[in-house]
């Protein structure tokens, strides 16, 4: 038994994990945020609602704000952090009919989510921050056509300066939008939930369907209903100190042709030489400074990518740049070396792009 250690771990009165580990292992620094779901639920239980099957109503809208509070007892000390995330897992973003096209090409009712992060139920102006658009949330289904956008419910991470968090209080966050649209469960994306405990009776989560837009102000009257048997997947995510140094690397591995007579399409496989990647996306940039994503995430490998012209934004004519970019759970990002590529559009390129392959086949 020399150079090991024994770490024994008691989870229930008649469970008892043995783990053997070796102390050269141990001596090595390994780096996992800390989540905090504030109720006990863990991470991973996040699965009801915003996947498929009973949306319990739990839409993100201008109308429905949701409230939860994260008490300070479950707050761990803060000088071993460097960052703060808020974390809100959502899905089934809604779609509608796309003007003068065929039925199965749909666009997403597109709009913003926000959060807030306060010491009460209630939030100032500087205490809100964007935290997603819903063109990136997977869509819902369509029973009667095919649509590309679907997809599993996902975590949204929005980083809330640590300095202005106060960890001797509680911290109360809250999720809404501002897009008018948004005032149902028909239009609005759904947010997703997990089970509580039953024997449970306080509450940590709120809901509020009576906003215009904006999150509440005044902490007297902010938290309506109480939601007990269900939780929020509204979540805190602490980065240890270190971790935000830590790099992350990409590179192209394959280039091919896509599919034929589909706009010049190339598939670009591309690979992580680091771990703990998050999502990764497609950019381009006309100047170097300025990059405009034009994929969705990807979350898990496989990372392959389609290009094809109707992709690149219309403002861009001539010579510009494509990369990869990748975010890991640390928040840190790295990118894959820049392509440079050319586009000359001419007027009959400009309607082409304007025409789906669906369309041109039915029109022959």
């Amino acid at each position: 038994m020399k150079n090991k250690k024994i770490i024994m771990l008691t989870f229930l009165s008649f469970l008892t994990l043995f783990v053997m580990e070796d102390s050269a292992v141990l001596q090595e620094t390994v780096y996992y945020p800390t989540f905090i779901t504030g109720s006990g639920v863990p991470i991973n239980e996040y699965t009801l609602f915003a996947n498929s099957g009973w949306d319990g109503n739990w839409y993100v809208g201008t109308n429905m704000c949701w409230i939860k509070q994260f008490k300070k007892e479950l707050l761990p000390q803060k000088d071993l952090f460097s960052k703060l995330y808020v974390g809100v897992k959502l899905g089934r973003a809604k779609t509608k009919p796309k003007i003068g096209a065929p039925p199965w090409e749909k666009e997403i009712i597109d709009g913003n989510i926000y959060i807030g992060v306060s010491s009460t139920p209630a939030w100032k102006v500087d205490q809100r921050y964007f935290l997603c658009k819903i063109s990136d949330i997977p869509t819902e289904g369509d029973w009667e056509n095919a649509i590309t956008t679907t997809g599993e419910s996902v975590w949204f991470y929005k980083e809330v300066p640590i300095d202005k968090i106060s960890f001797d209080n509680d911290i109360w966050v809250c999720v809404y939008s501002n897009t008018p649209e948004l005032t149902s469960v028909s239009s609005a994306p759904v947010l997703a939930g997990g089970w509580r405990e039953r024997q449970q009776k306080d509450s940590v989560a709120w809901l509020n369907n009576e906003i215009n837009g904006s999150p509440p102000t005044d902490p007297t009257t902010s938290l309506k209903t109480q939601i007990r048997a269900f939780d929020p997947a509204i979540i805190l995510k602490l980065i240890p100190k270190g971790s935000e140094n830590l790099e992350v690397k990409l590179q192209i591995a394959s280039i091919v042709d896509g599919r034929e007579n589909n706009f010049d399409e190339k598939v670009f496989y591309i690979t992580s030489l680091t771990p703990n990647i998050y999502r990764l996306w497609m950019e381009v940039t006309q100047d170097k400074k300025e990059y405009k994503k034009i994929s969705r995430y990807l979350y898990v490998p496989p990372y392959v990518f389609n290009l094809n012209i109707p992709m690149i934004p219309q403002e861009i004519n001539g010579d510009f740049w494509l990369r990869f970019t990748a975010e890991d759970i640390f928040g840190n990002v790295g990118h894959t070396q820049e392509i440079q590529l050319n586009i000359t559009r001419t007027q009959q390129q400009k309607q082409q792009q304007q025409t789906s392959p669906q369309e041109k086949k039915r029109k022959k």
